[in-house]
């Protein structure tokens, strides 16, 4: 029988702060999660879309001398106006 655990600090914490006292048990429950996104097969071409974008505005931007919030700036502004003559063709 292996050798019960002794308790973490964080359970010293909880039982010193009184949400847990010392004849109460604590419970952890556990469950499997899997990674990454959900299946979202609707949206694929959208990240298509995007990913085409976003790979041409770092290249717009490679040779630019913006840095920081500035580099942030511009780049979502160049998103956009792209976005918004794709959209404006298709009306």
């Amino acid at each position: 029988m292996p050798e019960p655990r002794k308790a973490s600090p964080y359970l010293k914490d909880l039982t010193a702060r009184g949400e847990v006292s010392e004849g109460e048990e604590l419970i952890l429950v556990v469950r499997k999660q899997r990674k990454g996104r959900e299946a979202t097969p609707w949206l694929e071409p959208y990240r298509q879309r995007m990913a085409r974008l976003a790979t041409k505005c770092s290249e717009h931007f490679k040779g630019t001398d913006l840095q920081g919030p500035e580099k942030v700036r511009a780049m979502n502004r160049w998103l956009s106006e792209q976005l918004k003559k794709r959209e404006g063709s298709r009306n």
